[in-house]
């Protein structure tokens, strides 16, 4: 929750900090936090300067990873398995056993969708190698199983049709490149698949229940 307050409007001072810090509860001696970079400064402009005024209070100093566990002592140090999970993984999440909500959650039609499609395209290139547009097709795949297309389709409360696009479109191209060899039963059930992307993607748009996020 305390890394989570630096991708808000709400944390805009020192203070508002501490008085989170309270409220956690969870230590008042060490904190763990773990944000990405571009929290600061880009989504939430004002928190760039906030951050400089944090690291500059002298209720804080902060310390890498590695000192922390220094000061540990070795008694209270011990090796976990770490459940599968991201960095938004929430409780409620990993009690459902939805350890990635964001990219896969089995409620979400577009979400199953993709997956099968993502599958089925892999299926497809790994049984085709001897296609002479293999390697072209094979750097293809490499560039349309970026996560941003199942991230932004999760509307966890973000949402953005045209990255899902770009998605379905390199599959798509890859499945041109292989169609000579692929079996048509297969590139009927992957071109299907695109569509049924592409029609729930119209039907959210329609919908007016999701609105587009823009960075």
């Amino acid at each position: 929750n305390l890394s989570s307050l630096f991708f808000s409007s709400w944390l805009d001072s020192v203070d508002k900090f501490f008085s989170a810090i309270e409220k956690d509860k969870r230590s008042t001696k060490f904190l763990v936090t773990a944000f990405d970079g571009e929290n600061l400064g880009h989504h939430q402009k004002h928190l760039a300067e906030l951050w400089a005024k944090l690291l500059a209070d002298q209720r804080i100093q902060s310390i890498n990873y590695t000192e922390y566990l220094d000061i540990l002592k070795s008694d209270l140090i011990k090796e976990i398995e770490p459940l599968p999970s991201s960095w938004s993984t929430e409780i409620k999440d990993l009690e459902n056993k939805i350890p990635y909500p964001l990219w896969s959650d089995p409620a979400n039609k577009l979400h199953q969708l993709q997956w099968q499609l993502t599958n089925l395209v892999i299926k497809i290139i790994q049984t085709d190698q001897d296609n002479s547009n293999y390697k072209k097709a094979r750097e293809k795949l490499d560039q349309a199983l970026q996560s941003d297309q199942y991230w932004w389709a999760s509307a966890r409360p973000w949402w953005g049709p045209g990255m899902i696009e770009k998605g379905v479109k390199r599959f798509s191209e890859i499945i041109q490149l292989l169609k000579t060899n692929i079996n048509p039963a297969i590139k009927n059930k992957a071109e299907s698949l695109i569509q049924n992307i592409l029609n729930e993607l119209d039907q959210r748009k329609k919908s007016g229940r999701y609105k587009i996020t823009q960075f």
